[in-house]
């Protein structure tokens, strides 16, 4: 038989999602006050780089060397100098390809390094100076060793250039 009284002292299970004493009786149960709602909010917005490195890794992650050449029947890393990049799609697969590549390579280095940053301001963290850069190093470490294949991937050249224009675009 099922019991209509809630395991958090006597009260009906159907009034604890409305009673203010029960947010109450949470907050001391887990050592939260009022206080605290700034520390939790500034250690979510301590998060917020942490997650945009990740997230820049997972994109400079994506091998579009190794997609292109095995959508035309390649396996980059078997062919040329076996390594996965716009050069080897380049010389393997053909000229269009490695250009479409390294298009690709250099996008994703870019768009962590300029709109990662402005996306963490837009929604109203206050992001580092420092992020863009370091989206943009992530990046390149993601094109370069890449958890999809092994952690063996390209040189990160294009992935490279891509973070550095949106960096410094006039460097």
């Amino acid at each position: 038989m099922q019991s209509d009284r809630s395991a958090i002292g006597n009260r009906p299970v159907d009034s604890l999602s409305l009673s203010p004493a029960l947010r109450v009786e949470t907050r001391r149960a887990y050592g939260l006050s009022e206080r605290d709602k700034p520390r939790i909010i500034r250690a979510m917005k301590e998060g917020i780089p942490f997650f945009a490195i990740l997230a820049a890794y997972l994109c400079g992650a994506i091998p579009f060397a190794f997609i292109i050449a095995r959508a035309r029947g390649v396996d980059i890393r078997a062919v040329g100098s076996g390594n996965v990049g716009a050069t080897n799609v380049f010389r393997s697969v053909g000229k269009p390809w490695g250009v479409l590549t390294f298009l690709l390579d250099a996008l994703k280095g870019f768009i962590p390094a300029l709109a990662f940053p402005a996306v963490a301001h837009d929604w109203g963290f206050a992001a580092p100076e420092w992020l863009g850069l370091a989206c943009g190093a992530a990046a390149i470490a993601g094109h370069t060793w890449p958890i999809w294949l092994g952690f063996k991937g390209g040189k990160g050249v294009a992935t490279g250039a891509g973070a550095l224009l949106a960096v410094a675009p006039w460097a």
